[in-house]
């Protein structure tokens, strides 16, 4: 699944997600990240496919509109807070989940 268009001023910049600790670029190294992805049981491609509502009655304009409202809606179902929102420009800086939840618990 391609990632979500977003319009930021008269710029289309697309984004797909990711979570905190995977260290690679779903743009420029995606079986790698896909892989990466899977073997940790996120499963992020499936989870965004089940939300987002996608036919290929629609545009491609209206397409990647229902994808980024998934990606939103997974976002914000995020209980953990383990997925980002990555642009192609996103510099990655990977953290163990067990860290990230180190953290968050020390901040509680």
């Amino acid at each position: 699944m391609k990632g979500g268009l977003y319009l930021d001023g008269d710029v289309k910049t697309e984004y797909m997600i990711t979570t905190l600790d995977n260290p690679w670029s779903p743009f420029t190294h995606y079986r790698e990240w896909w892989e990466f992805d899977r073997e940790h049981g996120y499963f992020t491609q499936e989870k965004l496919a089940k939300l987002a509502f996608t036919t290929d009655n629609l545009g491609e304009n209206e397409k990647q509109a229902d994808i980024a409202f998934a990606q939103q809606l997974l976002l914000d179902s995020d209980i953990l807070g383990i997925y980002i929102r990555v642009s192609k420009d996103t510099v990655l800086h990977p953290v163990s989940i067990e860290e990230y939840l180190s953290i968050i618990e020390s901040d509680i």
